[in-house]
């Protein structure tokens, strides 16, 4: 009995190793971004949506030449972009409600329409370019802010 244990424990650790040397498997990182997004709540909106992206960023690592992250980030930053776009194109420029809320969104319309962003210069990951972390995370950032703009929106308008 206890050899049989003792095989079984073996033979399982055997098929674990087995299993973790297979190569990851990548991911079709706007698929499941946009699929993320969908699931994002009201009440925690800017937490989850910086978890899908960088969630979404994480995916693009996986599964890929190093080669491709550049490439993968690029698309997933141009996604986040037309994103944005439809989302300005579909809110209103100010909306009603308390005088703060209708203030702060004012601020983040106009700062997002003017494109005034934070300034970046260095990539936390070796392997990516600079220019290229930099686009990612400042275009993830206006995606955050047009995003939180549709939620005020909407919130505003119950």
């Amino acid at each position: 009995m206890k050899n049989s244990l003792i095989l079984l424990c073996l033979s399982m650790s055997g098929a674990c190793q087995a299993r973790a040397e297979t190569a990851p498997v990548a991911v079709d990182v706007l698929k499941w971004f946009d699929g993320c997004a969908q699931l994002t709540q009201p009440a925690l909106g800017m937490v989850m949506d910086v978890n899908c992206s960088e969630m979404a960023m994480q995916y693009c690592m996986t599964g890929r030449p190093k080669a491709e992250w550049p490439k993968c980030l690029a698309d997933l930053s141009e996604h986040m972009v037309s994103q944005s776009t439809s989302i300005r194109a579909s809110i209103p420029q100010s909306i009603k409600g308390t005088t703060w809320q209708a203030r702060s969104y004012a601020r983040r319309y106009q700062r997002l329409v003017e494109d005034v962003s934070d300034f970046c210069d260095s990539s936390p990951i070796d392997e990516i370019p600079p220019d290229a972390w930099c686009d990612f995370y400042l275009k993830t950032d206006d995606w955050v802010q047009w995003r939180s703009l549709q939620r005020l929106a909407l919130e505003t308008k119950q």
